[in-house]
């Protein structure tokens, strides 16, 4: 630690005393300031001027002389407000442990009541997509049958004689192939979003356009070219 020069400590008590001198017993020293005496510092002369009184015993000093003298504006702060400092058993309680009660009774009925909600509507969209997948199933011959229950995807052959592969999915799903199945088209055409089919439906719906109004789907299509780094052939009017 840097050792402090007289001069700034006699500056460093001068600044906390408000005294011109560091030393001795007259009203302007550092010890004077502190205790308020030109008295010799004792502890009975500490003492009493902390705690207001004439006397040492701290029997005799009360908690009220010393809480004022230590924290005299919190003190009077207190009493100029006090009427609002008022207990809480004494306030008018609005939530009692009835009321929480309650509250946590709606909210466990609450969350109940989304649950089902959600259950129910998993449940009908599984039963959405059973129904989609048996009528798809119905549809199809057994070899695209077999390829749809292993790799959930088929072929189709359309009316120009081009050959579609179409998997599972709702957009991009659907391929131009060659006779060895290497994409050569991508196609987007999709039922539309309001309809709120799901995969399965999507994929009947795209079935039975190749196979009947193969012009409508491709042209409706956005048209992705794979042979050429999949170059963007086609914008959907």
């Amino acid at each position: 630690m840097a050792t402090v020069t007289s001069a700034y400590q006699e500056q460093a008590w001068q600044a906390w005393s408000t005294a011109t001198a560091t030393t001795g017993t007259s009203s302007s020293t550092v010890w004077y300031q502190w205790q308020g005496t030109s008295a010799s510092v004792t502890q009975s002369n500490v003492w009493q001027r902390w705690t207001d009184c004439t006397t040492t015993t701290t029997a005799t000093v009360t908690t009220d002389s010393t809480w004022v003298n230590w924290n005299t504006n919190a003190y009077q702060l207190y009493q100029q407000h006090q009427d609002q400092y008022v207990p809480m058993t004494q306030r008018q309680v609005e939530i009692t442990r009835e009321r929480l009660a309650e509250l946590e009774t709606q909210r466990q009925e609450a969350e109940a009541r989304r649950l089902a909600a959600v259950a129910e509507k998993t449940q009908k969209e599984q039963a959405a997509r059973a129904k989609a997948e048996a009528s798809l199933r119905e549809m199809l011959t057994p070899e695209q049958e077999l390829a749809w229950v292993q790799n959930r995807h088929i072929f189709v052959t359309g009316q120009s004689g081009k050959r579609y592969k179409i998997k599972e999915g709702f957009t991009h799903n659907f391929h131009e192939v060659d006779v060895d199945g290497k994409p050569l088209k991508e196609f987007c055409a999709h039922l539309t979003w309001e309809a709120k089919c799901n995969a399965i439906d999507n994929v009947i719906a795209q079935l039975l356009a190749l196979k009947f109004n193969e012009a409508h789907i491709v042209k409706r299509a956005n048209v992705w070219d794979l042979t050429q780094n999949r170059k963007c052939v086609q914008r959907s009017s």
